[in-house]
């Protein structure tokens, strides 16, 4: 990147593209969209203009945003695609887990729980935005622009966090915080260490699709102490073969992402 964005320009970035989306629901909503699909549709439209308008500022390729990696796409994601795949299905456990027992204490308020409700119970178009196109969009801008960006103002551990911080605040929903928080966390460390946006794709296409197809079918029931440690077992597992695979420690320092 010619002007890699920091912390405070991330900010101003996320509160434009935030306004954005508000705009286009009101359009959409206007123009007779169905509800379910005016939330995702807006997040979706408005990402993919501020991504437009960043990589054309930038003159940054697609091919450079979505690989930075010396390594072949197709090595990479078969390399990571199980270790990936334990790790979202331990977290489909333990944390789904954790946020209904948060869920129990402080239960949703009309309005979210008739969100959440319309969200995951809707049809193929909905399906298609949720579990398709907003995991590419929002890697594009959340791991390949704006991570991407902040590794080069600050160590990897501060980036990630921080990322990870506007990842949850983006998703305006105070219960989804932690959830959103754990998954950027996830997902900005495998974006550091792969240099590849392909795995992180993947994981948050795998996420949304299980989390879509469990709100469907009425499978949300609270785990037993037993199932949530083998759950965090599996996803700890997963954790350890990918850095395993890029022999390194956690947060280790040297590494960056090209740019």
């Amino acid at each position: 990147m010619k002007n890699p964005p920091n912390f405070f320009f991330c900010v101003v970035v996320l509160a434009a593209w935030n306004m954005l989306q508000m705009l286009i629901h009101a359009v959409l909503y206007e123009v007779g969209v169905g509800y379910s699909a005016v939330g995702p549709g807006s997040m979706v439209i408005a990402t993919g203009i501020v991504i437009a308008a960043w990589m054309s500022y930038e003159k940054l390729s697609y091919r450079e945003l979505f690989h930075p990696a010396q390594s072949s796409v197709s090595s990479t994601v078969l390399l990571l695609a199980i270790p990936v795949a334990m790790v979202v299905a331990g977290e489909l456990g333990w944390l789904r887990d954790l946020a209904t027992k948060i869920n129990y204490l402080w239960p949703y308020d009309r309005v979210t729980s008739n969100k959440v409700d319309t969200s995951f119970s809707a049809g193929m178009l909905t399906l298609i935005l949720l579990c398709i196109k907003a995991p590419f969009v929002e890697e594009m801008l959340f791991r390949g622009l704006l991570l991407r960006g902040m590794l080069s103002h600050y160590s990897p551990k501060t980036a990630i966090i921080l990322s990870a911080v506007l990842f949850s605040l983006a998703h305006m929903n105070e219960y989804q915080l932690f959830n959103t928080f754990v998954c950027g966390l996830f997902l900005g460390w495998l974006f550091y260490v792969s240099r590849s946006l392909w795995p992180c794709i993947f994981a948050h296409m795998l996420h949304n699709g299980s989390v879509f197809f469990l709100s469907n079918n009425g499978l949300t029931q609270p785990n037993s102490l037993l199932t949530n440690l083998i759950a965090l077992s599996v996803s700890m597992i997963g954790v350890m073969i990918i850095a395993k695979i890029y022999n390194i420690r956690f947060w280790q320092s040297g590494q960056t992402v090209q740019s």
